[in-house]
């Protein structure tokens, strides 16, 4: 019986010394893949998207890729895509993500993606309009799309 005191006491004591504040550090650096899907008016996204992720207090940047095709009405399309991004992460038990991506075909077009980043099971979620543009970098459609990548 008296171990078991002195074992509750170190706990105890153990646990006391514990930061507060959780870190604000996310292990978020590294290499995602998966599905990205999508929903306009008049068709659908069907695509496969990476992104190499680089963390630093708060700050996000990397490069992604994606490819899969599109559909507007009868029309099919192959897509290919790259390029770089930049965001936020900002902190929270899922902690959200706000990024930025180039176009480099298309400068003046850069696409907007919200969502957040798992630290239990290490994916990132993501979603929000994706604008398909022509060679001409006329818009050809946009999708709301959501995509789940995972380590």
């Amino acid at each position: 019986m008296r171990t078991a005191l002195l074992l509750a006491g170190l706990l105890a004591t153990a646990c006391g010394n514990a930061p507060a504040e959780p870190s604000t550090a996310f292990p978020m650096s590294g290499f995602y893949t998966g599905p990205l899907d999508g929903v306009g008016d008049e068709g659908t996204l069907d695509a496969l998207m990476d992104l190499t992720v680089q963390e630093d207090q708060g700050r996000v940047s990397g490069a992604y890729f994606l490819r899969g095709r599109v559909t507007r009405g009868n029309q099919v399309a192959t897509i290919v895509g790259e390029g770089t991004f930049t965001g936020t992460i900002f902190p929270g038990a899922r902690p959200s993500l706000a990024l930025t991506l180039s176009n480099p075909p298309c400068p003046d077009h850069p696409g907007e993606l919200g969502g957040w980043f798992d630290p239990v099971a290490g994916g990132i979620q993501l979603g929000g309009l994706i604008q398909v543009r022509a060679p001409d970098c006329s818009l050809f459609a946009s999708y709301q799309s959501w995509a789940l990548l995972g380590r």
